[in-house]
């Protein structure tokens, strides 16, 4: 399910529960979950959709969970505070880092999660790189660690991980670089190109049309970049930017703010577009704070906020927000 993805680490203060949200219509049980503050144990919306609350008590090993993603044999990984998790709707299965064992996960603390195409799960960690999970040997490879061989860098805290649609695993850190993997070396190294020099910060990765890839930066500075002719062109937003989520269909790239709502921007006309929390009006964004994207089966765009969880009426430019009784005003979304 990654996406976007950008998943910055934001230390302390929530406790962020886990709400599995099914969609009944397309597929029989699409699950999509939601990471969202103080939700009741169940939520049932009038419409396509059903939420159950995972917690605890159903083998989580903390309240904090930072990123989730599904393998191909339908299980759902969630990244914690505490530790990496597996579930099938049943049973969870905790795997944790240990000092002394380099087959197991780099880091407790888990920033975010994603698949490749020749099936490894990837894991960010806090302060300790990026770990591979083969679930052939059900064991683990660290990357960017410094105890481990395949490092070559010091510790790294990792921001967030996306991978690409031709398959590249693009890696941020929490210093600002942006890495890639190279095979067959099976090695990261950091990706430079002229225009993002010393003074960029990247905060977000997410696919872009022909190959190329979208890069959002914490001054507000967007790229579109070319892997292969190290080429970037530039555009301005003014705001950090905390999401990136490209649509071919419509030629159309969603901009994530941390603190001044979603910018649309088409990119036929490169008009853009914001939207922002309004006080007075039931149907704008809920919160000016976004930290994820994503579309549905069905291509409803649900965008987590820290007002709650707002989908998106692309052609009406309204949003409904979901809270207990119909809506989540109130209430941070750090995840989809």
């Amino acid at each position: 399910m990654s996406g976007c993805r950008d998943r910055q680490y934001r230390g302390g203060g929530h406790s962020i529960g886990l709400v599995i949200l099914y969609f009944i219509g397309w597929f029989l049980y699409q699950p999509i979950v939601v990471f969202a503050d103080d939700l009741p144990t169940e939520l049932f919306w009038p419409d396509r959709y059903v939420f159950h609350r995972a917690e605890r008590e159903q083998g989580l090993p903390s309240q904090n969970v930072t990123s989730v993603t599904q393998d191909r044999l339908g299980f759902m990984w969630f990244g914690t505070y505490d530790g990496l998790a597996r579930y099938d709707g049943q049973r969870t299965v905790v795997y944790r880092s240990s000092k002394n064992d380099l087959n197991t996960v780099s880091g407790n603390t888990i920033t975010d999660l994603t698949m490749t195409p020749d099936g490894l799960l990837w894991i960010g960690t806090l302060e300790n790189g990026v770990s591979s999970f083969d679930f052939r040997s059900a064991k683990f490879t660290r990357y960017l660690d410094s105890r481990s061989k395949k490092s070559g860098y010091q510790k790294t805290g990792v921001l967030f991980l996306h991978t690409s649609l031709d398959g590249t695993l693009w890696v941020g850190t929490r210093d600002g670089k942006l890495l890639r993997l190279h095979i067959p070396e099976n090695k990261f190294e950091e990706e430079h190109f002229s225009m993002l020099g010393q003074n960029y910060v990247v905060s977000a990765v997410a696919d872009g049309p022909k190959g190329k890839i979208w890069i959002g930066t914490l001054s507000g500075d967007l790229f579109l970049y070319d892997p292969h002719t190290k080429h970037a062109k530039s555009y301005y937003i003014g705001d950090y930017i905390s999401a990136l989520m490209y649509e071919p269909q419509a030629n159309v790239l969603y901009i994530g703010t941390d603190w001044n709502g979603m910018v649309v921007m088409n990119l036929t006309t490169m008009d853009q577009t914001r939207y922002t929390h309004e006080h007075h009006q039931y149907d704008s964004l809920p919160g000016n704070e976004i930290s994820d994207f994503l579309f549905d089966p069905g291509g409803q765009l649900w965008i987590a906020t820290s007002g709650g969880l707002a989908r998106f009426n692309q052609h009406a430019k309204t949003f409904l927000t979901y809270h207990p009784e119909r809506q989540l005003a109130g209430q941070l979304v750090a995840s989809l």
